[in-house]
């Protein structure tokens, strides 16, 4: 029996956990990068 060509809903999911997890760890990183180029801004 030959394979069927594509993803499986377990590799699929795997992949959107995973971009979930780094989506999840960046946003605090980019939320304090914001926050201090809107505060260098206000000092100029």
């Amino acid at each position: 029996m030959r394979r069927a060509e594509g993803f499986t809903i377990i590799e699929l999911a795997v992949v959107i956990m995973t971009l979930m997890i780094l989506v999840l760890t960046a946003i605090p990183f980019y939320n304090t990068y914001m926050q201090r180029v809107h505060g260098s801004e206000a000092q100029v």
